[in-house]
């Protein structure tokens, strides 16, 4: 047993230095970057838009577009809660945020009240692994007495209109001209300006769609296991607990299609690997430190009771 516990403490190290030397890698580079590099997966066209299109769960009392004109915009910073109720109180309730912290903040409200949503990405695919980007959310809502399935831009405070109806993810795929969307707002604290909806972004963008599903898997995940232990620094137990979600395969995958994802990864391939690499480091380390911590218990229960 003393040679296959050396065995698995060489294996450890080997692999302990190999996550280490890339995790500086990627704190140093971006650490969105790991995150993108593992979430950013291609599916067919089809499938994508069976993401998109999902209408299994409406509620149909709910008025989004009027939750949205009561956002309170405050800050712009990027808000740090792990617990997804304590996001959407900062977010949708208290009005700070970014892009990416008031759409979830919204998602987690309209899964709470049973009403279908995605989380849509605008991944630039020059800046995507540096954060760059934008993100909205896309659900079923009422607009002049009809029932659409478009987005909503929680930000911006309002809606991306296509001619007189909101744009939909389907639109944006089928290469609608640009110059025929416009902006609508919702909120008396926002105009109708927006750099989101040009032909310059949407032209060297990809969309990328998070399912239902997985926005909560994420939340449970981060609900059942936060346990704050650094309270005084929220960025450090946002990063910690993302990368728990990614390591233990709860943080949401973002889905593009499939010529999308070789037009993001072709010059990024390398950034994919060393993700791939750091994320199966810390992985085999887990599984080797369980089975390490199994043999010296058993140590421990044959010292205690010798078998004869």
């Amino acid at each position: 047993m003393k040679k296959f516990i050396k065995y698995i403490l060489r294996t450890i190290s080997f692999f302990l230095l190999i996550g280490i030397s890339t995790a500086v890698f990627f704190l140093s580079y971006s650490p969105v970057a790991f995150q993108k590099s593992i979430s950013v997966t291609s599916v067919s066209q089809s499938e994508f838009v069976e993401i998109v299109n999902d209408e299994t769960l409406i509620n149909h009392q709910l008025d989004i577009p009027g939750i949205i004109e009561k956002i309170p915009y405050n800050k712009s910073d990027m808000v740090y809660e792990v617990l997804p109720e304590q996001l959407y109180n900062k977010t949708v309730v208290d009005g700070n945020g970014n892009c990416s912290n008031l759409s979830f903040g919204l998602a987690y409200h309209l899964l709470n009240a049973k009403h279908k949503c995605q989380i849509i990405h605008f991944l630039p695919i020059k800046g995507f692994l540096m954060g760059d980007g934008h993100t909205v959310i896309n659900t079923s809502y009422r607009y002049e007495n009809k029932r659409y399935n478009a987005i909503l831009d929680v930000i911006e405070g309002g809606m991306p209109m296509l001619n007189k109806a909101p744009l939909a993810v389907t639109d944006i795929m089928t290469g609608k001209n640009a110059v025929d969307i416009h902006f609508m707002p919702l909120n008396e604290r926002k105009d109708s300006l927006s750099d989101y909806y040009d032909e310059e972004f949407q032209t060297t963008s990809v969309i990328g769609v998070i399912p239902q599903n997985e926005i909560e898997e994420y939340f449970n995940f981060m609900s059942a296991r936060y346990v704050p232990f650094y309270t005084k620094n929220k960025k450090i137990e946002k990063i910690l607990f993302n990368g728990l979600s990614v390591v233990f395969g709860y943080f949401p995958d973002i889905y593009v299609i499939e010529s999308d994802y070789s037009t993001l990864f072709e010059n990024n391939f390398i950034t994919k690997v060393l993700a791939y690499i750091l994320i199966f480091s810390l992985r085999i380390i887990m599984i080797l430190g369980l089975i390490l911590s199994l043999l010296y218990l058993l140590k421990i229960v044959r010292k205690l009771i010798p078998i004869n």
